[in-house]
């Protein structure tokens, strides 16, 4: 059938990607769309199979986990850790972290996709993972190894989260 001849190509797909052991696990057997124009016609922005993999889970993660429980956070205005602690068991943190401290070696463009994905179920939520990530790439950059290896295996898991302050004084931002 259908559905068995994608599970079996997704088992192929993932099967040849580097990060596929942590990924794969998490996607569904539905076959989620891929963005489409105005006119329907199908565009896949020359995504390569890692960032159409981040893009299934993400979308699945949006509409399973967030899409039902966004207005309540939105109504209480609550920092979501229970969604938090579901984008670490899908392995979302690992994005953006390098390969050598426990992520996938993914870049910015990885991020977008993810980012975008969630967002499409709750903006404020996907900020929150987002964030994250804003907090997390100064020690990328400019850490020396010693801090990452402090930090960056924590928050690829998602045991800790990051977070980035800055101030502007001329700018009203402080």
């Amino acid at each position: 059938s259908g559905q068995n001849a994608l599970i079996v190509a997704n088992f192929l797909i993932a099967k040849k990607l580097r990060w596929s052991k942590k990924y794969s696990r998490h996607l569904a057997i539905k076959d989620w769309p891929v963005s489409a124009s105005a006119e329907g016609a199908k565009m896949d922005y020359l995504l390569t199979e890692e960032q159409k993999m981040i893009r299934k889970l993400c979308r699945q993660v949006a509409d399973e986990k967030i899409k039902p429980i966004a207005a309540e956070y939105d109504k209480t205005e609550k920092f979501p850790w229970d969604v938090i602690k579901i984008f670490a068991q899908s392995d979302l943190f690992t994005i953006f972290v390098p390969t050598e401290y426990g992520g996938t070696g993914g870049g910015v463009l990885d991020l977008c996709i993810a980012t975008e994905e969630l967002s499409r179920a709750c903006g404020g939520i996907a900020v929150c993972y987002a964030a994250s990530a804003l907090g997390t790439f100064p020690i990328i950059l400019f850490g020396n190894e010693e801090q990452k290896k402090k930090y960056l295996p924590d928050l690829a898991s998602g045991k800790k989260i990051a977070a980035f302050g800055i101030t502007e004084p001329e700018a009203g931002s402080d």
